[in-house]
């Protein structure tokens, strides 16, 4: 089932002159996985499977956020960012997994907010 997230990467990337990558969100700890599949429909959208690259990530992210941030970054530089291009603009939608959108080095960076 698609929910919102997922709709707002099929409309950019019916658009054509985007390459989409969206990240779904990371699945539960395991070694470091990173899957990169097409869409069925639109070659030009990605699908970024990955799980998170250390183990009690809840319990970090909600306890003690300052290892948790630089945990993520460092899975952002040396992993992430060596597989996916250098994106021009960055939407997220859950902003307890990324925080710090500096880190994309992407030219626009959008933080959506549930109300």
């Amino acid at each position: 089932i698609f929910v919102s997230k997922h709709h707002y990467a099929v409309e950019l990337a019916a658009d054509k002159q985007a390459e989409v990558y969206y990240l779904s969100p990371p699945e539960n700890w395991r070694a470091v996985d990173l899957k990169v599949n097409k869409h069925d429909k639109y070659s030009n959208l990605h699908i970024v499977e990955y799980s998170y690259p250390f183990p009690f990530h809840l319990f970090l992210r909600y306890k003690i956020r300052p290892l948790y941030n630089f945990l993520m970054h460092i899975f952002l530089k040396r992993v992430l960012l060596k597989r996916l291009p250098i994106p021009d603009e960055v939407w997220v939608f859950d902003a307890n997994v990324y925080s710090d959108l500096s880190q994309f080095n992407a030219k626009t960076k959008i933080f959506f907010r549930q109300i």
